[in-house]
């Protein structure tokens, strides 16, 4: 007979109920059994003794939308529980796409996650255009490792309807309707609902365009989303600026809140050195709730290290001057590194950043010189040492840096320590979301897949700031209901078979290092497997004993319920 036993583990059931000794039986990909010594019908035994059986994780926020077309294995997430991942953030996403400006749309979206144009020109198979339809067939229909879903975004949706306006006005009331009818196929489509971006500019220094959108084209558009049960709008405010991002929310709050639509929301600060900004941020989220709008924040569990490498990273968008270099042709940057005029209004721009609070460039001694490209040198210290050293202003002493190791030299940022009280208060509270973690976009910039392995071991394992059914209800049933993802996230008979087998001492939290294997020749972050002893999607297997099956049962688009 077919099936699996998963026998002699500690049953996490992801609702926060306390753990228990129990059997798990999966047939036909689905949970069909669950209690203690249950007898062996033939089917193949995973050993779970000493280690707890969970539900797979989900992860509330990455940027898979190409990757699942070139890298349908997604490692590295796979290897550290994540078995459903929601992709389409931030705004903009695979489809729809206008034809006259698809590779528009499409360089804006590689600007903004910081990936290869290459990747997505060469590896992905185009042929949408306009229809959510066509492409959400083409996603259901190419395997992948764990199951993705997805939103559609409103800077496509503007693009689509208003062309080269879309970064210009405000729509009309005709192109709102044609924009609240290509929300309305995505959402027949399979999409979780809309993401939209109110923080960011493009690479030529212009909002967005969601950004220029008013209230009535957001009433048109969450009118949509109305009509359909659990629909979700993903918003980006401006939380890089602190005077602005309260604003922001109560601006969507008010437009969502009166429609029942829910929205998840970047960013809640838990920056240990902010108490101001955690405290207003929790009072954000207190005042949006109490008014009635079903908004859930995402916010940041574990120390942000990053990395900085000088062929892109959005990272430098908020210094003009530096962010302009990067993007020069590659044969000018080096004249533009040594041009006085260039250094002045860099020195300038760094000064006077645009960034949100804490930006690496206003505290030189955590940007770490870190990797030289010749070896000239010197690494291992502080852009802030090695600027008093020289006796430059750290903007001119980057440049110089830059001069003598070449421009394919990286910096590192140190992380900031956390205030983890109040994240395991938010772990705690109904209505947040941890472990948002940005994978599949800024390849050079940090590799966010670990998140889940943090807080199991750092929070649970190492200091005992939360028990383990706390911990993974975050990372499931809690993600699943916020999601309507009614399927998965729960251990239950006739839930699908989406689950995780690990033992807390057998985990870890593997460092970054460098894999050359994203099309177009660049490079990208990847880690190595955390360790479990299984994790499996729809009930197969995709990792046993720490290492790929190269199973691929996952598919995208699926969770979706009809409009009511």
């Amino acid at each position: 007979m077919s099936g699996t036993l998963i026998r002699g583990g500690t049953v996490v059931d992801g609702t926060g109920a306390a753990g228990f000794a129990a059997d798990v039986r999966i047939e036909n990909g689905t949970i069909v059994e669950v209690g203690p010594s249950l007898i062996s019908r033939g089917e193949t035994e995973i050993d779970a003794k000493g280690a707890f059986v969970t539900p797979g994780f989900i992860d509330s926020h990455t940027h898979l939308d190409g990757a699942m077309f070139w890298a349908p294995d997604l490692h590295p997430i796979p290897g550290y529980g994540t078995t459903t991942a929601v992709m389409g953030n931030c705004g903009i996403t695979m489809a729809p796409l206008p034809p006259k400006l698809r590779r528009e749309v499409l360089e804006l979206f590689c600007y903004l996650e910081d990936l290869p144009v290459e990747a997505f020109e060469q590896h992905v198979p185009w042929g949408w255009d306009m229809s959510f339809g066509d492409y959400s067939r083409k996603a259901r229909a190419t395997p992948t490792s764990i199951n993705l879903e997805g939103y559609v975004g409103h800077i496509n949706l503007r693009a689509c309807v208003m062309g080269e306006g879309a970064w210009d006005r405000i729509a009309t009331p005709e192109e709102r309707t044609q924009m609240a009818a290509l929300l309305d196929d995505a959402m027949r489509n399979g999409s979780l609902g809309l993401s939209t971006n109110l923080m960011d500019n493009d690479q030529h220094h212009r909002p967005v365009p969601s950004r220029v959108a008013d209230d009535d084209e957001f009433e048109a558009l969450f009118d949509v989303l109305a009509r359909y049960p659990s629909a979700i709008a993903q918003i980006e405010a401006r939380f890089a600026e602190p005077d602005h991002f309260a604003a922001d929310m109560e601006r969507m709050a008010s437009i969502a809140g009166p429609r029942g639509v829910r929205a998840v929301w970047l960013n809640l600060l838990t920056i240990a050195r902010m108490p101001q900004l955690i405290e207003a941020g929790l009072a954000l989220h207190k005042r949006i709730r109490d008014s009635g709008a079903d908004f859930w924040p995402t916010f940041i569990h574990k120390p942000f290290a990053i990395f900085l490498n000088f062929d892109h990273s959005l990272m430098f968008e908020w210094m003009p001057a530096w962010h302009d270099m990067m993007y020069a042709p590659k044969n000018e940057r080096e004249a533009i590194l040594a041009d006085p005029e260039w250094r002045a209004k860099a020195r300038n721009d760094m000064d006077h950043h645009r960034g949100p609070p804490g930006y690496p460039f206003e505290r030189p001694d955590i940007v770490m010189l870190s990797y030289s490209e010749n070896g000239a040198g010197p690494v291992g210290i502080s852009l802030g040492d090695y600027a008093r050293d020289a006796g430059l202003h750290p903007s001119d002493a980057m440049a110089k840096w830059l001069q003598s190791n070449g421009l394919g030299s990286i910096l590192s940022v140190v992380g900031d320590a956390l205030d983890e009280v109040t994240i395991s208060q938010l772990i705690r509270d109904p209505h947040t979301l941890a472990c948002p973690n940005d994978t599949g976009a800024h390849l050079q910039l940090f590799e966010a897949a670990g998140q889940t392995i943090y807080l199991l071991t750092h929070y649970v394992r190492d200091t005992a700031q939360l028990s383990i059914e706390e911990a993974v209800h975050s990372i499931t049933s809690k993600q699943a209901a916020c999601f309507g993802l009614h399927d998965r996230g729960v251990i239950a008979p006739g839930r699908t078979a989406d689950l995780n087998v690990f033992a807390l001492n057998e985990i870890q939290l593997h460092p970054e290092e460098k894999a050359f294997d994203v099309p177009g020749g660049s490079w990208r972050f990847i880690r190595k497997p955390a360790g479990f002893r299984a994790t499996l999607v729809k009930g197969t297997p995709i990792f046993l004993d720490g290492k790929a099956t190269g199973e691929r049962p996952g598919r995208a688009f699926t969770s979706r319920p009809s409009a009511h």
